[in-house]
């Protein structure tokens, strides 16, 4: 009887080769102490969760298409709305709902009418503005599965 041995190799995998891109939906930078107490910046990968309800400065990945279709949209509405002074549009802005347990969502478009002041904000705050009414706005996601944009009219 004759016996092989075949020497064996430790590999070491690391994360990367083993999970899919932890950072595919973008990141969040957060601050946590070292032991020696020093400021360290850590990136947390961002959850769909934290898609839907991000906060302000989440770093979020679009595709290409994504953001051509996005200021295609922001483009036209604001050639539309261009007459009228108390309307904005807000492209990829959180916005503070003013609904009882509904979290801040941040729309690619939101179009927002009964503006008493134009500002540049990072959160919208639909309470403090007093405008988002059902009736006077929309915010939508777009999603597209042509893989052309949509004709200019």
């Amino acid at each position: 009887m004759t016996t092989i041995t075949m020497p064996v190799t430790a590999t070491v995998t690391t994360m990367s080769e083993t999970l899919p891109d932890p950072f595919i939906y973008g990141w969040r930078q957060v601050i946590r102490f070292g032991p020696a107490g020093e400021r360290l910046y850590v990136r947390v990968p961002l959850t769909l969760e934290d898609i839907l309800h991000p906060q302000e400065d989440d770093v979020r990945m679009h595709s290409y298409e994504h953001e051509q279709i996005c200021t295609y949209l922001n483009n036209v509405f604001q050639a539309q709305l261009a007459h009228d002074p108390t309307a904005k549009v807000l492209l990829d802005v959180r916005v503070a709902w003013d609904r009882p347990n509904v979290d801040p969502h941040t729309p690619d478009i939101a179009v927002v009418f009964g503006l008493k002041r134009q500002q540049n904000w990072a959160t919208f705050y639909e309470a403090k503005e007093g405008t988002m009414r059902p009736k006077k706005a929309h915010a939508q996601r777009w999603w597209w599965k042509s893989p052309h944009l949509p004709p200019v009219m």
